[in-house]
């Protein structure tokens, strides 16, 4: 896993807070861990598409990244994914998404 700096963690905790307490449900609760190797997969992910990131406006490997866990929060909570689905192994168990 790639060494996140403080700067990111930073703004993982707070994504991880804003999402554990807007959910009530343990199906749907996101931990730390799960998030850091989503984030380090967004890291490696950034360079292998080129040309979505000139699309999206994304100069970072950290801005990828982030949206990245945004996204699978965001599919963790809604129980569904909006695109392509990703990450499904770091879903909480009887989480639909995992399906």
């Amino acid at each position: 896993m790639r060494k996140i700096n403080n700067k990111d963690l930073k703004a993982l905790k707070n994504q991880l807070e804003k999402h554990n307490n807007s959910v009530r449900a343990k199906r749907k609760k996101m931990t730390l861990g799960k998030l850091k190797k989503s984030f380090s997969r967004g890291q490696g992910a950034f360079f292998t598409a080129p040309s979505q990131r000139i699309k999206r406006g994304i100069t970072s490997s950290s801005q990828w990244a982030l949206g990245r866990t945004q996204t699978l929060l965001k599919a963790v909570k809604d129980e569904d994914f909006t695109n392509v689905p990703f990450d499904k192994d770091l879903i909480p168990k009887n989480n639909k998404a995992k399906k």
